[in-house]
């Protein structure tokens, strides 16, 4: 057993290369091999990421990066439901997953349209292009691990931008209208109140005749007005915990899941699911299920709560 410990410390080390090299393997999120290929090809992203940046930055033009950051995942050493990948060659799901049509529609694509939304561009590869963002910080590409660190967040939800994403976050659970509603929110802050402020807003001048919505999205509007009345919608107290890195490998997020009325702590694909102690499942309950709060690895064995929900504040101890 010691001859094969022993054995496998070299081939690791022999992929890992120098220890120069070794810190930024250490950043990454995602196997080791997988790490490697993206060191191998970072001249190819950050050109293909500042192609973008020199843009105009249209909603074609954000899709031909996204393409190009397909084709590349695609070919990553990286296991992953490799029928799910043709479908996504094979049919136009990715203009129709960024352009806010549902997943009825999407659905009508083809068979397995739907996977390729909820499991490639919500969790698989919102997971590789935040490790290359990552990676990208460590040469100083800082402009362009911030355009993929964006498109990490808003993929998830199936948007074409930070704004759209924010103000479905805050309120309009259709990503139809909350892009609709982007173009008449200013970017200056993206904050919970200054989004929800400006959402309000926009009810007495479409009352007003000032702008022209759709109906859907006044209505959605209207809701969120409501929801407002009652202040912040949801606080939860900061929490701070321990997980065994071998339990958990990689993976850099955990999410809190309810089954058969057992709570989870899962990963993006469901490959790692920890099972919470009955003794302390009450501690948890209030987690299950919210979008956009998952525990963030901070260190190996360390995890803090995080939310990038704007309805949802996490209060400091």
């Amino acid at each position: 057993m010691i001859d094969i410990l022993k054995a496998r410390n070299k081939g690791v080390l022999k992929l890992a290369g120098i220890p120069e090299r070794w810190r930024a393997l250490i950043t990454s999120s995602i196997p080791l091999r997988a790490t490697l290929y993206i060191d191998e090809h970072m001249d190819f992203l950050v050109a293909a990421v500042k192609q973008y940046i020199d843009s105009w930055q249209t909603f074609d033009e954000l899709m031909q990066l996204i393409q190009e950051l397909d084709i590349f995942i695609t070919a990553m050493p990286v296991t992953f439901d490799t029928k799910v990948l043709e479908v996504l060659n094979q049919l136009p799901i990715r203009n129709a997953w960024y352009g806010g049509k549902s997943l009825k529609e999407i659905t009508t694509l083809g068979n397995k349209a739907d996977e390729v939304c909820n499991q490639y561009y919500n969790f698989h590869f919102p997971w590789i292009v935040n490790a290359i963002s990552k990676k990208m910080l460590l040469p100083g590409k800082t402009e362009e691990a911030k355009i993929l660190e964006d498109i990490s967040l808003f993929s998830g939800i199936g948007v074409p931008d930070m704004i759209s994403s924010q103000i479905y976050l805050a309120g309009i659970k259709s990503r139809t209208n909350a892009i609709e509603l982007s173009e008449l929110v200013e970017e200056k802050t993206l904050t919970n109140i200054s989004i929800k402020k400006q959402l309000i807003q926009l009810i007495s001048k479409y009352e007003d005749g000032e702008i022209d919505i759709s109906e859907d999205a006044y209505e959605w509007l209207c809701l969120v007005n409501i929801s407002n009345r009652g202040g912040i919608e949801q606080e939860l107290r900061y929490m701070r915990i321990r997980v065994d890195y071998n339990l958990v490998s990689v993976y850099e997020r955990l999410y809190c899941k309810c089954y058969e009325e057992r709570l989870y702590l899962c990963t993006w694909d469901y490959k790692i699911k920890l099972m919470i102690r009955q003794e302390v499942m009450d501690k948890y309950k209030c987690l299950a299920g919210l979008l956009g709060v998952y525990f963030q690895r901070t260190e190996n064995n360390l995890w803090e709560l995080i939310s990038e929900n704007p309805n949802i504040v996490i209060l400091q101890n």
